[in-house]
């Protein structure tokens, strides 16, 4: 849920900063919708690997500073070829699909469950 409001509220920033108190609104909404998704993935990755919770942690926090590189440097070079408007497009859609991805990690760990319950 926090994903989808995150991609939500990135699309909707170019027309939420016309006005500054809007800018801020979706600011604070931005910041709460990307500080709950943290939690809930590591959760979601210490109960995938628990005998190896630290080792998944670890390289969860390196993928996650390796996406802020990449996500600077397409930011980067969206801003110096356009203008900064797409950024939120840009950005929302990229968003999507990582949901698009935790929704299929999601699924294929469930039918996973489902065989092995099935197998019992």
């Amino acid at each position: 849920m926090s994903l989808l409001l995150h991609a939500t509220i990135l699309i909707a920033f170019p027309f939420a900063a016309q006005l500054v108190i809007g800018a801020m609104l979706a600011t604070m909404v931005w910041i709460g919708a990307v500080q709950t998704t943290v939690p809930a993935q590591q959760y979601y990755l210490i109960t995938l690997s628990p005998h190896s919770s630290e080792i998944a942690l670890s390289v969860n926090t390196s993928v996650f500073q390796l996406g802020l590189a990449v996500g600077a440097g397409m930011g980067g070079l969206i801003v110096d070829r356009y203008t900064a408007a797409p950024l939120g497009w840009v950005g929302g859609a990229t968003v999507l699909l990582g949901l698009f991805f935790a929704w299929l990690s999601f699924s294929l760990g469930r039918t996973a469950a489902s065989k092995a319950v099935l197998s019992k």
